[in-house]
């Protein structure tokens, strides 16, 4: 048997060229596998980012309702409650979302900043209320306060240990001091030696921002007693030199006695010898005063003293007599008035004391005195600190006040309060039920009132199926004729941060 063997047969140039252009087709197939599974990846990934985005704008949009609902609940003059939750249908309804009240504080409840400059320019009042809180806020030192000061006050004098545009002048960058009132209370990080746990506090210690604002306000109007209109009006000015009109008015609202009290007080001015609260309640309790009369005087002083005010209004209306200036309307309870009536041999002096030092009578009349007239002219007036929702701490900054007279006034103020109730939207609780002296009150007037001009609030908003959350903090002022949003920013980036640092989101109102 023979075997032939057969060398071993090298590929022909086609069987090259096909091989050459198989393994290409192969190496391009798996490039264009490799190429669409990356495409497919960052499509994933460019649909997830988007289905992100998409979500966290429905969750501020969510969240934006929420601020819509407050605004709604404000103009309707109800006060929105943390807590709060309220859901929304999306989509037809094939989706669902909430959102939730967080937080609800009182920006009345804090001294206002540009106020207390506004009532002594100077600084002295605003530097002197920052040192009594320097207990409660360790991280506040005489350098910070001095810094603060010389930032809202009007000059360029350097406080002890303060800066004015010298100093901010060398920083990177550089920039002048304010020298005005603030904008936001966030405006303070740019006060020298303010940092963000001075003026937002710790987990430890509050900081300037839970007792100090710029949002609060006072505004010179009545509000609508019909609840259809929106119609706010100037309040009538006790000064008015137009005493005929102002007179008949005041005979309306507190009757004649009162009446003619302030036609007194602006045609004789006040008494440099005022009877006290005392005096008058005395003399009421002698029989002193009667139906005829007026608090504390006998019908026939009250006559002749009604006859000369009624003469010296009518000179007043010729030009010919001089009309003095009421401060604030607490001066119709803290001062009396002298006139000389009769003539000759029969010409004496009556002290004609306010019929409003009884506390009665300035129970039932005072309120709508404070409600419906007022001492200045001016529509904006400084924001004032409430009485009825301010921390105890706070309130003994008041100027004049006694332990005695604080204790009296947080054991008397409403634990809550019908927001409608003009005896403590007024100062006159502090003396018909608070009892203090009237001249101690007219002392805080400016300072004080019963009302909440401003309300921050933080709201959440989120998908019901879970994702992004959104965070809006607003501050409302509701001083004027409409709710308005004067202060707005967007926690959601922050939420996002510290949820995902393992924060319950149920805190995330401490932001």
């Amino acid at each position: 048997m023979k075997l032939r063997l057969t060398p071993n047969r090298l590929p022909t140039s086609g069987e090259t060229r096909r091989g050459v252009v198989l393994l290409a087709v192969l190496m391009v197939v798996a490039f264009l596998s490799l190429a669409a599974y990356r495409f497919n990846d960052n499509m994933m990934a460019e649909y997830r980012a988007t289905d992100s985005a998409v979500r966290l704008a429905q969750a501020r949009s969510i969240a934006d309702s929420g601020v819509a609902f407050v605004l709604s609940e404000l103009a309707q003059g109800n006060i929105p409650q943390a807590g709060t939750v309220q859901s929304i249908s999306l989509v037809n309804g094939s989706q669902s979302a909430t959102f939730e009240i967080l937080t609800v504080d009182d920006e009345s409840s804090k001294w206002n900043i540009n106020a207390l400059l506004q009532v002594d320019p100077t600084g002295k009042t605003l530097k002197d209320t920052l040192k009594r809180l320097q207990p409660q806020i360790p991280v506040l030192g005489d350098a910070i306060i001095d810094a603060v000061v010389d930032w809202v006050d009007n000059d360029d004098t350097i406080g002890d240990a303060g800066a004015e545009s010298e100093y901010y002048n060398t920083l990177q960058p550089p920039y002048y001091c304010k020298n005005g009132p603030l904008d936001t209370i966030d405006e303070l990080l740019l006060v020298k030696g303010v940092t963000p746990e001075v003026l937002f506090g710790d987990s430890s210690n509050p900081g300037l921002s839970k007792y100090f604002t710029v949002y609060s306000r006072e505004q010179n109007l009545v509000p609508p007693s019909n609840a259809s209109t929106n119609a706010w009006n100037a309040k009538v000015n006790l000064n008015s030199a137009d005493l005929p009109t102002l007179q008949q008015e005041l005979n309306t609202v507190a009757g004649e006695q009162v009446s003619n009290f302030v036609m007194a007080y602006r045609l004789y001015g006040a008494s440099k010898q005022p009877v006290s609260t005392v005096t008058v309640l005395a003399n009421l309790a002698s029989g002193k005063g009667s139906s005829g009369g007026v608090s504390g005087m006998n019908s026939n002083d009250y006559t002749l003293v009604s006859t000369e005010i009624s003469n010296k209004m009518q000179q007043a209306s010729t030009g010919m007599a001089k009309l003095n200036k009421i401060t604030n309307i607490m001066d119709l309870v803290s001062k009396n008035v002298d006139i000389s009536v009769g003539s000759g041999k029969t010409q004496k002096t009556v002290t004609f004391p306010s019929p409003l030092k009884d506390p009665m009578l300035a129970k039932q009349y005072l309120p709508s005195l404070y409600q419906g007239y007022t001492t200045s002219q001016d529509v904006d007036l400084p924001g004032k600190l409430n009485l009825l929702t301010a921390d105890p701490v706070l309130l003994a900054g008041l100027p004049s006040l006694q332990e005695s007279d604080l204790q009296n006034i947080v054991g008397t103020r409403p634990s809550s309060m019908v927001s409608d109730d003009p005896l403590y939207q007024s100062p006159t609780w502090l003396f018909t039920e608070a009892k203090l002296d009237p001249n101690k009150i007219r002392s805080l007037e400016r300072y004080v009132t019963g009302r909440s001009t401003a309300y921050r609030v933080r709201i959440m908003g989120k998908l019901d199926q879970g994702g992004p959350m959104g965070l809006m903090e607003v501050v409302v002022d509701i001083s004027g004729p409409r709710p308005r949003v004067v202060y707005f920013r967007d926690l959601s980036e922050k939420a996002r941060q510290a949820r995902d640092a393992g924060a319950d989101p149920a805190k995330l109102a401490g932001l």
